[in-house]
């Protein structure tokens, strides 16, 4: 605060310039850091206080708005904040490249080796004909886990042309491997120790969309199994759905992803390579739960 002889002198603060002049018993204060300039007066004349329009003359009022003014332009403003958005991730998308990198002869069979990947697994298919496709092809279910499968019951002398294929969750094959060619080893005739014995099946559903298979034989043939069903009496193999299994002592097995509440038929056949199934079941008839 400055006083001398009842007028007050010339402060310049802040870039803003008071002018204050014959005022007599005149006070004025001038605060500290942010409060740089807040003033109140006792006089009989008007003061001017304009730092960019000088020659107005300021009432006391709108001194005040303008003191407020110069305290807002001082007040730090506030630091923007950004705003972090979630990263979208998805899941890994198969790559949809299938290659057959082994493909050894067997004694009246074959072992394949693959790579791909797969969410539903793969179907191994062969046939005589080149480019063998599922379905019209024989062909077997593998897990989306496996790289690998041997396969009997193929005529010795014979070539054989198979493909890996990637199994669809809509049950078709998107994608096939390249074509490869094997030619079994053996003996060339190829019989079974049991061709025509009889096949007793049984069937239910306990589970949604899924039916088990279970039968007796007596023997075991070498070639395995033909598991066949349709939504008609009898279901064979090719015409019908069907699936491959090699395993000779294998006695059941399960369908999934069957049409929950239809009644279907199915039925095990005994598998004889080249000349197909030589032996069926009984038909059961099950509804899918």
């Amino acid at each position: 605060m400055y006083k001398e002889n009842g007028s007050v002198l010339v402060v310049i603060l802040v870039g803003v310039v008071l002018v204050i002049t014959s005022v007599a018993a005149t006070t004025f204060y001038l605060g500290k850091g942010q409060d740089a300039l807040f003033g109140f007066f006792t006089a009989k004349q008007n003061i001017e206080l304009d730092a960019t329009d000088s020659g107005k003359i300021k009432t006391k009022e709108e001194l005040a708005q303008i003191n407020q003014k110069i305290l807002d332009a001082m007040t730090p403003t506030a630091t923007p904040t950004a705003t972090i958005l979630p990263i979208k991730t998805t899941a890994p998308t198969p790559n949809n490249v299938i290659n057959i990198t082994g493909l050894s002869a067997k004694e009246n069979g074959a072992a394949i080796e693959w790579k791909g990947d797969s969410v539903n697994g793969f179907k191994v298919c062969y046939s005589e004909a080149a480019n063998p496709t599922y379905p019209g092809s024989n062909c077997t279910l593998k897990g989306a886990s496996e790289r690998k499968f041997e396969i009997g019951g193929l005529t010795a002398g014979k070539t054989y042309h198979f493909r890996v294929g990637i199994y669809g969750t809509d049950g078709k094959v998107s994608v096939y491997s390249n074509d490869a060619t094997v030619v079994p080893t053996g003996s060339t005739s190829n019989t079974t120790s049991n061709n025509s014995g009889t096949l007793n099946l049984t069937a239910a559903s306990n589970e949604s969309g899924k039916v088990s298979m279970n039968w007796t034989l007596n023997g075991d043939p070498i070639n395995g199994f033909k598991v066949v069903w349709a939504d008609h009496a009898n279901p064979t193999y090719p015409e019908d759905h069907w699936d491959y299994r090699d395993n000779t002592s294998l006695r059941n097995y399960t369908w999934e992803g069957l049409p929950s509440g239809q009644t279907l038929h199915f039925r095990v056949g005994i598998y004889k390579g080249g000349q197909g199934v030589t032996t069926y079941s009984n038909d059961v008839t099950v509804t899918v739960k």
